[in-house]
């Protein structure tokens, strides 16, 4: 009786409870005098959970296993090496004078005063970039209204 503590003791109760829907049905008094057909189903249960739970442990195992064996395996987020083919032979070279020109040209571009001009909109009453959203000006009598 002992060994039959000990095996039900390794499978929750919500682990019985499935293991013996459409099997059989049990009475309060069968539960409580042992039967044998009972104690032989619960002791099935229990060799099953437990080499499931057996055959999952060997699993995680493996996988670790794996991933020691290839540090790289279980990560996404690395960059590899390139080879020194790949590298490209630009790398802290000077720009050309017109690439010069060109970067200069875009940076006054993008800060002048024309670009950076903003004014309210009068839909929303926010400052807004006005090369950016298009704002033109209107008098305010041309807006249309209902009157």
């Amino acid at each position: 009786m002992d060994t039959l503590v000990a095996e039900l003791g390794l499978l929750p109760i919500k682990e019985i409870q499935r293991h013996l829907i459409g099997i059989m049905s049990i009475s309060k008094e069968e539960i409580a005098n042992g039967t044998t057909e009972l104690i032989d189903t619960l002791r099935a249960a229990a060799q099953g959970y437990q080499a499931q739970k057996v055959a999952a442990r060997q699993q995680r195992r493996a996988e670790k296993h794996r991933i020691e064996e290839d540090p790289d395996a279980g990560t996404s987020n690395k960059i590899r090496r390139t080879d020194d083919k790949d590298k490209s032979t630009s790398f802290l070279e000077l720009p050309s004078a017109e690439e010069l020109n060109a970067c200069y040209r875009a940076f006054h571009a993008a800060t002048d005063n024309q670009a950076l001009l903003s004014a309210p909109c009068g839909v929303c009453a926010r400052e807004c970039n006005v090369r950016q959203r298009g704002l033109r000006r209107m008098k305010l009598l041309d807006i249309p209204h209902q009157e």
